[in-house]
């Protein structure tokens, strides 16, 4: 199930299930700067392949700014700030444009879920 809900003056709220196919997400028309991804459990290894995946789909479709949440909203920070990492050196390698310097990670896991939701849409 994949869900959009367009936010007038705001960002939007994309909601994927864990089981969606990532390649629908380039299909939609508009899509935001800004993601919000939830880590209110600890991530396993599948997950972090999966995400891997995600990110890189994400920037190559314009995502600039990655919004981390939950508990262990910190270990997913980290890791999408080393694909950032890894993805600027090859991009660097092959044609000197480095995104590492525009693209921003945030994380947020001592927050509530009222405080990331007003800090995400606001």
């Amino acid at each position: 199930m994949m869900t959009t809900i367009p936010l007038t003056n705001s960002n939007s709220l994309l909601i994927l299930d864990k089981s969606q196919p990532l390649d629908q997400i380039a299909l939609i028309k508009g899509f935001p700067s800004v993601v919000l991804l939830t880590a209110w459990e600890q991530l396993e290894q599948l997950d972090f392949q999966r995400i891997e995946l995600l990110i890189v789909k994400l920037i190559d479709i314009g995502c600039k700014y990655f919004v981390c949440a939950g508990k262990h909203s910190e270990t997913l920070h980290d890791f999408i700030d080393d694909v950032i990492l890894d993805i600027s050196l090859n991009v660097q390698i092959e044609n000197s444009n480095n995104i590492s310097n525009k693209i921003m990670t945030t994380w947020h896991d001592t927050d509530t879920t009222d405080e990331v939701v007003y800090f995400f849409f606001i």
